[in-house]
């Protein structure tokens, strides 16, 4: 037989959950800081090779949030009826991913 004692378990799934949003929180505090880096970078230098450094330096979960963030927009313009913006918002994705795939060839040894 087993003497587990349920309070123990629980605590041990609180701990576990509470150090998950925990590092999930220092996860998002670090990407935000590297966007916000990234983005006074380009605009200290509003030039093609200060913007590529900007993007170079975003992020790579960054690229992700945008793809699905412009697919949801575009499928809620659909369901308000603006049918042309939501195609013109719903071409971003790929505009996107085709910015990320850049991003990662450019810089291959960086984890995307």
């Amino acid at each position: 037989m087993s003497n587990h004692n349920p309070s123990q378990t629980k605590e041990q799934a609180r701990d576990t959950a509470g150090y998950a949003a925990k590092e999930t929180k220092d996860s998002a505090k670090k990407m935000a800081e590297e966007t916000r880096h990234a983005w006074s970078q380009a605009k200290e230098e509003p030039t093609p090779t200060g913007i590529q450094g900007a993007l170079e330096n975003l992020p790579a979960p960054v690229y992700l949030y945008a793809t699905f963030g412009s697919m949801a927009a575009s499928l809620l313009l659909r369901l308000m009826g603006k049918r042309e913006f939501a195609n013109f918002i719903g071409l971003w994705p790929p505009t996107i991913v085709a910015l990320a795939m850049m991003n990662k060839s450019l810089r291959p040894s960086r984890e995307m």
